[in-house]
């Protein structure tokens, strides 16, 4: 194999809480830490997601126990670490061990406070997916039907990020939303799982335009395997329609800017010939059928998401003391 493996979405953390485990949950999970390094994986984002039915239950709540779950099970499999900055690339770079990201998928767990981001970067959250399909303090998501940008708060949150170093995220994002981010954003920014709107016109998806600025921005796209993202009908959609909508996003931006955001376990169903994590090498040898030479598909395999993540990640606190290094 001469690719290593980085996912930029999994929604498999939120299932710890019901008793199942990262590195070998049930069989019909899509993701799990022991398939995925049998697949060649060596990073995998994992996404802090807090439902809005859960409004009985604080948001910052239910996602600190995920964060400490998450912290048992690195604790409890030698495979597992948690990737926090820079330096802790060099061991995907390498291929040892399974590196896990954090990531928010949606804002809900600040409610509404901006030091709640910093102690969420203390634990180690780098990525701030700022909102899920609906409207929070942050702003719009993309089925708000008031298609709104960012909050004041929300703006105040992708500033605060810049400075930490932590990753924004523009996937669910209203339009409006996107436009701010582009605007207030001067380093790169991504779009961890979101496909093409001229493949697939799924309001989740990315207009060309879109996928134009986070290139200008030397940002990221993930690729979603989600169906309804892929094509119309949905029941139809196979392996080859993620690999067409790679090698689209790619002819538009450059295969460099391009990757995969696999939506794991986040998804009722996966697309005919990728039943999860370990169909990963089939992917692989599609997007070489199809024409992209083996540096290309080892950057859209993981290469590129590695890449991005030198480009962004912060530097490891100096050992006299940083004050957003102490955990």
């Amino acid at each position: 194999m001469l690719w290593k493996g980085a996912d930029a979405h999994c929604d498999l953390l939120m299932k710890l809480a019901a008793g199942e485990e990262l590195w070998d949950p049930a069989p019909f999970r899509h993701w799990g830490g022991k398939k995925a390094q049998a697949a060649g994986v060596v990073l995998q984002f994992l996404s802090l997601f807090v439902s809005p039915d859960l409004g009985w239950q604080a948001p910052a709540l239910t996602a600190l126990e995920r964060v400490e779950r998450l912290y048992q099970e690195v604790a409890r499999h030698p495979a597992f670490y948690l990737v926090r900055w820079r330096q802790d690339l060099a061991a995907a770079e390498a291929g040892s061990g399974l590196g896990l990201v954090l990531a928010f998928e949606g804002g809900e767990p600040l409610q509404g406070q901006l030091w709640l981001l910093h102690l969420f970067y203390r634990l180690g959250v780098r990525v701030v997916g700022l909102t899920w399909n609906l409207r929070n303090e942050l702003g719009d998501g993309v089925e708000e039907e008031r298609g709104a940008g960012l909050t004041g708060f929300g703006r105040r949150v992708v500033a605060e990020a810049g400075r930490l170093g932590m990753v924004v995220d523009v996937s669910h994002l209203s339009p409006a939303g996107f436009r701010d981010v582009a605007q207030r954003v001067a380093g790169p920014f991504m779009a961890s799982h979101s496909n093409a709107r001229a493949l697939s016109p799924h309001p989740r998806n990315l207009s060309d335009g879109q996928l134009r600025e986070i290139a200008a921005h030397q940002g990221w796209v993930g690729v979603n395997f989600c169906p309804e993202f892929l094509r119309d009908p949905a029941d139809e959609a196979g392996l080859e329609d993620v690999v067409d909508h790679i090698a689209y996003v790619s002819s538009l931006i450059g295969p460099q800017f391009v990757g995969i955001g696999s939506d794991f376990d986040g998804v009722s169903h996966l697309p005919k010939g990728l039943a999860g994590v370990q169909d990963l090498p089939r992917l692989a040898d599609a997007l070489q059928r199809k024409g992209f030479t083996p540096q290309e598909v080892g950057g859209i395999m993981g290469g590129n998401l590695l890449a991005f993540l030198g480009r962004t990640l912060p530097a490891a606190p100096r050992p006299d003391g940083d004050e957003h290094g102490n955990v």
